[in-house]
């Protein structure tokens, strides 16, 4: 059984050279050719307007191409969190309450219920890239 994680996520293709040993015989200088195709689109230089909650969108964030392919409701989780702000889900579309998340997915993204609420005293600046 051979594994192999991508940790890398700025590649599309990498090379792995492995050995296999088996009780029959091994085999040495095995080459796999790995090319992988993004199927998650982010918004590269991300602004927000300072002083209001921004309300993320599939131009911002989409995965459907990977939904579709996969036929599931893919699913992000906040590793590092935006250092001016806090990622938020209403509870419900119609809800004025947010609860602090860690994971979404891209039917909250779809259904307009994630948002980047801004939390710093930003005087003066009108743009945000965080």
């Amino acid at each position: 059984r051979l594994s192999y994680h991508l940790t890398n996520l700025t590649v599309c293709e990498e090379v792995l050279e492995f050995m296999l040993f088996t009780a029959e015989g091994n085999l040495t200088g095995q080459v796999l050719n790995i090319t992988v195709k993004p199927l998650v689109q982010v918004v590269p230089d991300l602004q927000v307007s300072n002083g209001a909650a921004y309300k993320f969108g599939s131009n911002d964030l989409d995965a459907s191409e990977l939904a579709n392919l996969t036929n599931s409701n893919p699913r992000f989780e906040v590793i590092v969190p935006p250092s001016h702000g806090k990622i938020v889900k209403k509870r419900f579309v119609s809800d004025a309450v947010f609860e602090d998340i860690q994971t979404f997915t891209q039917a909250d993204i779809d259904s307009g219920v994630l948002l980047l609420d801004i939390d710093t005293n930003m005087t003066g600046i009108d743009l945000l890239n965080d």
